[in-house]
């Protein structure tokens, strides 16, 4: 894969900051990060489902083996 310029750590950093950035308003303060925005949205939505199916299998007046 060819690249027009060197790759530097710093061009790295840049890069990341500002790819699938969108600007909210006029300051350059408030910015969303959709890849960090979809990558969040998907683990929560693994960690509520896993929550789910723990919760479903739970039975009332039942200890986990583990405590006794």
């Amino acid at each position: 894969m060819a690249t027009e310029h060197e790759l530097t750590p710093a061009g790295y950093i840049a890069h990341h900051l500002t790819f699938n950035a969108k600007q909210v308003g006029d300051g350059s303060f408030w910015v969303l990060h959709m890849d960090t925005l979809l990558v969040s949205l998907v683990l929560g939505v693994v960690v509520l489902g896993l929550l789910w199916a723990v919760v479903r299998r739970a039975t009332p007046g039942v200890s986990p083996r583990c405590w006794k």
